[in-house]
This record gives C-alpha cells, sequence and structure tokens, in this order.
C-alpha cells in the first residue's frame, strides 16, 4: 500500500506467520544457492537459521529477521517505519 519495490537483487524467503513472525523454511541452504544463480545479492532470512554455516561458499549478503516489520526495514530501509502514535 506504500507503492514500494525491493530494491534489485533482493530476496526474503521465510514462512509468515498470522503474528508477524518469520518462520525457518525447509531446504533453505538450496533456496539461497538457487537465489544466488539467478543473481540476487542479499536475502533476508528467519532469525536463528544458521547463517554461519550457510553463508560459506555463497555470493550472498545475509540478513535475518524475527518478524515482517524487521524483514521490511533490512529490505527496504527505514522509510517503511512509522509512528504508531
Amino acid at each position: 500500500f506504500r507503492d514500494l519495490t525491493l530494491p534489485p537483487g533482493t530476496v526474503l524467503i521465510g514462512e509468515l506467520g498470522l503474528g508477524g513472525q518469520l518462520r525457518p523454511v525447509g531446504q533453505l541452504e538450496l533456496r539461497l544457492q538457487e537465489a544466488a544463480r539467478l543473481g540476487f545479492r542479499r536475502a533476508v532470512v528467519p532469525s536463528g537459521s544458521g547463517l554461519g554455516a550457510l553463508a560459506s561458499g555463497l555470493d550472498l549478503a545475509l540478513l535475518e529477521a524475527a518478524n515482517v516489520t524487521e524483514a521490511l526495514v533490512l529490505a527496504l530501509g527505514d522509510e517503511v517505519r512509522t509512528d504508531q502514535n
């Protein structure tokens, strides 16, 4: 609804829970390898995905997010934040 698009080369991977939390998905390493092969350079993944093991050998910057707000801020920057007073 804000008419914002992801920066080129950015992919978000994970399952979105009803409360806005990001959950891990199966075969994350394979998904990241495919994203890198397709030309993506940044990936936002759920927190606790074991980035240390996943990052080795991938030409991707991996960023962790616990919820959809964190994921959007990592992907789009601070313009996503809103005052909720």
